[in-house]
């Protein structure tokens, strides 16, 4: 709904349309991971997946995140203080992890080397395994 009003509404362009679009998908699941950083209860596997997810324009939408709470009418009580706090475990989070740039993190396993090893074609079934194999290097960062 909101890259439509922005593309044929407002009439931006589709960089900005799919850009803002983005920020308003990743909302929600980022301030719950933020509440989840507070309690310390979300895992290294469960942060860089969302950040993989989001891509290059994650800390763009960490603070709309955080704005939208500010702004939440709903919410009710939501102070400025404890705003920055949730956001800020969540970034103090992201830099303990090392997954600033996961986004960008690339497979131990390429998929030319899965499917020799495999012995598999390329296709639906190797981006399961590599899914995976990103799955295991984001539980185990040092590869044990």
């Amino acid at each position: 709904m909101v890259y439509v009003v922005i593309r044929d509404g407002i009439k931006l362009s589709h960089l900005d349309s799919e850009s803002t679009a983005g920020l308003h998908q990743y909302a929600a699941s980022l301030a719950a991971s933020a509440d989840d950083c507070v309690a310390e209860s979300l895992n290294r596997k469960t942060l860089g997946l969302q950040i993989r997810n989001i891509g290059s324009r994650w800390p763009q939408s960490v603070v709309f995140a955080a704005a939208l709470k500010l702004l939440d009418k709903e919410g009710g009580t939501a102070t400025l203080a404890t705003v920055i706090e949730k956001y800020k475990a969540y970034g103090d989070r992201m830099i303990a992890e090392d997954l600033i740039e996961a986004y960008a993190m690339k497979h131990i396993v390429d998929s030319k080397t899965a499917v020799k090893l495999l012995g598999i074609k390329p296709g639906p079934a190797l981006k399961g395994v590599l899914d995976r194999v990103m799955n295991w290097q984001l539980d185990h960062p040092n590869g044990v």
